[in-house]
């Protein structure tokens, strides 16, 4: 692999770290309005209502029926259909969410890897380089060495994870 595709492979590997703790806060928020929605659900004392529900009397020749519904109890039966419906979008949301965050747990997967094997100092530098797109020059002040020192140091750095992500490929 080259510098530049594991150039690519970083810059992606902490879009991508990014991107699932971001997931990772929505799913939090979203378990959140899950939780108080079922509590709305379960405190209320609403339940739906037959669609046909009848009173029938068998005591003489007519049989009295009740189609109708009063506008209370309509409104009440949609509140709670809302209720269920919402309930029904983030349970959809959530499980969206959590594939997201798998999918790019999978993607990040062997860079990960690859980059837990460098030493503190090797990951502290390419998180400058790569993770806060900061300069040589930026990275070579705050290290107290040169830029072609940080250059050098890049380099033998993208060598080690080239070879480190050889190791894990399948």
């Amino acid at each position: 692999m080259d510098k530049s595709a594991i150039e690519n492979r970083l810059r992606d590997y902490y879009r991508d770290m990014r991107s699932i703790e971001l997931n990772q806060q929505r799913l939090e928020m979203l378990c959140r309005h899950r939780d108080d929605t079922k509590q709305d659900i379960d405190t209320s004392n609403i339940r739906p209502l037959a669609a046909d529900l009848r009173g029938i009397s068998y005591d003489g020749d007519k049989v009295q029926t009740s189609g109708s519904t009063s506008p209370q109890e309509r409104a009440l039966e949609d509140a709670f259909r809302r209720l269920e419906d919402r309930l029904r979008n983030l349970d959809a949301q959530i499980l969206d969410t959590k594939q997201l965050i798998r999918e790019l747990e999978q993607a990040t997967l062997d860079i990960g890897l690859a980059i837990g094997q460098l030493s503190v100092e090797s990951c502290e530098l390419i998180e400058m380089r790569y993770k806060h797109q900061q300069s040589g020059y930026v990275i070579g002040l705050r290290l107290n060495v040169s830029e072609s020192t940080v250059r050098r140091m890049c380099k033998s750095i993208l060598n080690a994870l080239a070879e480190n992500i050889a190791g894990y490929a399948p």
